[in-house]
């Protein structure tokens, strides 16, 4: 029997090996993936803590200003601890598949990554992180209002005379 296209995922994910052996510089490779993050477009951070340190940071995609009364609030795409990262936006579909491979856990409304610690996971990491913007970004682009612009040979004409 044949998936139909729209449940496939939009990238292949592995099968996570159970005794993963870290082979590179964990702090290096978390570093470039928060580097990928921040040059992604319309983004925004904003740190969650109480102290003077910050627990996590929140990664917001911001969607462009059309209107300052219609402006739509910023969405969600990830959380990143010092341990983890969390990943909104992803489909149901993307989503469990991620989960069934061994990369992750569900967490409600995102999928929790651990932290990558060589430059396969992060190639991983970062493709569903993408997949996470352009789905919010596509999301926020469409549900952008359209102002809708009047012609002159629609307009209604008047008469100028005094005769009625």
């Amino acid at each position: 029997m044949a998936t139909p296209a729209r449940e496939l995922a939009p990238f292949p994910i592995p099968e996570r090996a159970l005794n993963h052996v870290s082979t590179g510089d964990g702090l290096a490779t978390r570093l470039m993936l928060a580097e990928r993050i921040a040059e992604l477009e319309n983004i925004k951070t904003m740190e969650e803590g109480d102290g003077t340190l910050p627990r996590s940071v929140g990664v917001y995609v911001q969607p462009p200003v059309v209107s300052l009364r219609r402006q739509r609030p910023a969405a969600l795409l990830c959380t990143i601890s010092h341990d983890a990262i969390v990943v909104c936006g992803l489909d149901a579909v993307c989503r469990n598949r991620i989960i069934e491979r061994g990369w992750g856990e569900s967490t409600g409304d995102g999928v929790r990554l651990q932290m990558p610690q060589d430059p396969d996971e992060l190639g991983l990491c970062w493709k569903i992180v993408q997949h996470a913007h352009k789905r919010l970004i596509d999301a926020t682009t469409a549900a952008t209002p359209r102002r809708v612009n009047a012609w002159p040979h629609n307009l209604p004409r008047f008469s100028r005379t005094t005769l009625q």
